[in-house]
């Protein structure tokens, strides 16, 4: 199992990037009322902004020049100070692209939560924070991303610019609901890569988690559940139980996308303690509708009998030997 991780491991190393441009030519905010003297990359991870599939490679992606520098040219572009308008500080808390490709469905992700401050004296102040996803469908996937970050910047920027007009909060997760305002310490930067800091730790991706349900899921059972925490790009650790034992183990996945394929090295438990077996299984998903979590579930493989309890061998092999090697499998529906 070391092996893999380790090949695994070495599998997600690449030097080469994908850089995505974002130009302000077309589909600019619908209103210029204000605009961004600075753009500040809080972002928790800075080294990427997903990852692309070009020729079957996995490719990391990212903006030309880094996200910083990227954004700020595209704000001055799309938001010109042309009549002495008011300021302020634009914070990407997150931004990530995504890619969703299987038999039956190829997608484009891109999610962003931004924050918007404004400078009062030695203190920034946080006044609105919002969050836009997009999604869309294509053949050329890598040819949507750029217009995918561009849709959901300018959705942030057309929320913020709503607020100012109406005082609305389309979408804030802080506390300005009750009237508190968050406060920053800030510095003037020197450069480009001087950045505040931020208390909240955003991952990469969207939340790649999978609760699955169903036959032979979550042990030897005849029904159970099993939960997988993804707690990197290629592996994830999941636990289930159900009726009757339950399992623990370690899913390597062949993509960094929630619904990748993936292989999955598992013991198995029958009636708590009656039998148990190591497994090793290919599975996947298969997504119902695009843009959604829920789809069918399934794994399949080959599995080895570590101990089995003499009434389990009576009931399942009518007192016989079991084989060295058993199928195992499991299938149910999952999101």
């Amino acid at each position: 199992m070391l092996s893999m991780l380790l090949s695994m491991a070495a599998f997600a190393q690449n030097s080469e990037k994908f850089y995505i441009n974002v130009t302000a030519e077309d589909n600019k905010p619908t209103s210029n009322s204000y605009f961004i003297e600075e753009v500040i990359d809080a972002r928790s991870s800075q080294e990427q902004i997903g990852v692309v599939i070009l020729n079957e490679k996995q490719i990391e992606a990212d903006l030309p020049g880094g996200l910083q520098a990227h954004l700020q040219k595209y704000v001055n572009d799309a938001l010109p100070n042309t009549e002495n308008l008011p300021s302020y500080i634009l914070k990407v808390e997150e931004l990530f692209i995504q890619e969703n490709r299987s038999f039956n469905l190829n997608s484009a992700y891109a999610e962003t939560t931004v924050s918007f401050y404004q400078k009062n004296g030695e203190y920034i102040e946080k006044i609105y924070k919002t969050r836009a996803s997009t999604l869309q469908e294509g053949e050329n996937l890598s040819a949507l991303h750029g217009q995918n970050i561009k849709k959901i910047l300018n959705e942030c920027l057309d929320n913020f610019t709503k607020h100012l007009d109406q005082g609305e909060i389309i979408e804030n997760t802080e506390s300005a609901a009750k009237n508190q305002v968050a406060q920053e310490t800030i510095s003037e930067p020197n450069t480009t890569q001087q950045k505040t800091q931020t208390t909240t730790n955003y991952p990469k991706f969207r939340n790649r988690n999978i609760l699955a349900v169903g036959f032979g899921i979550g042990g030897l059972t005849i029904i159970g559940f099993n939960y997988e925490l993804r707690v990197h790009d290629y592996i994830g650790i999941h636990a289930g139980m159900g009726y009757v034992g339950y399992t623990a183990g370690i899913k390597i996945h062949t993509k960094p996308l929630r619904d990748s394929h993936f292989i999955n090295l598992s013991f198995k438990d029958a009636s708590f303690g009656h039998a148990g077996m190591v497994a090793a299984e290919f599975g996947g998903r298969w997504v119902f509708k695009k843009g959604t979590r829920f789809g069918l579930h399934y794994q399949a493989g080959l599995g080895y009998y570590t101990n089995i309890s003499d009434e389990m061998l009576e009931l399942a092999f009518n007192n016989e030997e079991p084989p060295n090697l058993t199928v195992s499998f499991g299938i149910g529906f999952s999101w």
